[in-house]
C-alpha cells in the first residue's frame, strides 16, 4: 500500500550469475517504462511526460547524485566491484549527512536496479504499478522471459551486451520515460543487438512499442517461453497494441479533457482493481 511501483527481485548465486544477470538487466532497463508507465498526470493536468513518477525519480537525489547515478547502473562484474564502484561511493557521498552511519546499507542505492547481496538478488525498481495484479504480472513475465534469452546469450553474446555505457543506456531510458511506447530507438548498436534488421540492414530507428513487439514475437517462437507467457499473452498484447497504461489513460482523457474526466478515469481504474481486469 505504500508503494507506487512493482519491485521485481531476480536471484543469483555467485559472481558469474551476478555478472550475466546484471549486464542483461542494464540492457532492458531503459525500455521498461514503455511497458509500465502509468503516471501521466501532475497537478490535475497531463504532465507532458508518460511516466512523471520516474521523471521525479531522476532528480530526487540531486544533492547527492552518487546515490542514484544515471538510474541505469554502472557496468560491474562482481560483488566486490559493485561494492567499490557503487556502494562505497554512495556511502562516502552521504557521510557528511550521516555522522552515525545509519545509512551505510545497500538499500541507500536508488538506481533503477539495485543489487541486494543480503538476499542474493537484483531488484528492478522502476516499474509503475498497474491497474490490477494481472497486468503487473504480465509485464514481469515478459521481462523475465526476455532476460532468460539475454543471460543465455541466445540473442547476443556477453561481450556485445557489455558494450554499453550507462550514458548510452540513460539516453534510451529518458526517451521511454517521456514518450512511453511512442519513444523512438535510434541507437544502432542497441537495435543490432536485438536483431532489428530491415532487409538485412539495421533499422535506422524504431518505436519502443515495435521493439517490444519484436521481442515478444521472438519469445513466442520458443516453446518454453511461449508456455510461460501463455497465461499473460492477451494482457501483453493489449499493452503492445494499445500502449502502456499511461497512454490508455491519456487516450480516454483526450476525448473530454477536464477534471471530471480524470475523476471518471480513476473511478474506472478502481473498478479494474476490484475486478482484476485491464483498463482499455
Amino acid at each position: 500500500m505504500n508503494l507506487q511501483s512493482t519491485h521485481l527481485n531476480l536471484p543469483f548465486s555467485n559472481d558469474q550469475e551476478f555478472k550475466l544477470l546484471h549486464t542483461a538487466i542494464r540492457l532492458i532497463l531503459p525500455v521498461l517504462p514503455a511497458l509500465s508507465a502509468s503516471s501521466p498526470f501532475l497537478n490535475g493536468q497531463p504532465s507532458g511526460v508518460k511516466d512523471i513518477r520516474l521523471d521525479f525519480y531522476n532528480h530526487n537525489q540531486k544533492n547527492i547524485p552518487e546515490i542514484s547515478g544515471l538510474v541505469i547502473p554502472e557496468l560491474v562484474f562482481s560483488q566486490s566491484e559493485y561494492q567499490e564502484k557503487i556502494l562505497n561511493k554512495s556511502y562516502q557521498a552521504i557521510q557528511p549527512y550521516d555522522p552515525e552511519n545509519l545509512l551505510q546499507h545497500e538499500w541507500l542505492n536508488s538506481r533503477g536496479a539495485i543489487a541486494r547481496f543480503s538476499r542474493m538478488a537484483i531488484e528492478i525498481r522502476i516499474l509503475d504499478i498497474q491497474e490490477c495484479p494481472q497486468m503487473d504480472l504480465s509485464i514481469v513475465c515478459l521481462i523475465i522471459e526476455t532476460l532468460k534469452k539475454l543471460v543465455a546469450g541466445e540473442w547476443a553474446d556477453f561481450n556485445q551486451q557489455a558494450d554499453f555505457s550507462e550514458l548510452e543506456l540513460a539516453e534510451i531510458y529518458q526517451e521511454a520515460v517521456v514518450n512511453g511506447s511512442e519513444g523512438i530507438l535510434k541507437n544502432q548498436k542497441y537495435l543490432k543487438l536485438f536483431g532489428l534488421k530491415n532487409n538485412q540492414k539495421i533499422a535506422e530507428k524504431i518505436s519502443i512499442q515495435a521493439f517490444w513487439q519484436h521481442c515478444f514475437n521472438q519469445l513466442d517462437q520458443d516453446k518454453s517461453a511461449r508456455k510461460d507467457l501463455a497465461p499473460f499473452k492477451k494482457s501483453i498484447q493489449l499493452i503492445l497494441n494499445s500502449g502502456c497504461l499511461a497512454e490508455r489513460i491519456l487516450n480516454n482523457y483526450s476525448k473530454d479533457p477536464s477534471p471530471e474526466k480524470i475523476r471518471e478515469i480513476y473511478q474506472d481504474l478502481k473498478i479494474c482493481l476490484d475486478q482484476g481486469r485491464a483498463y482499455v
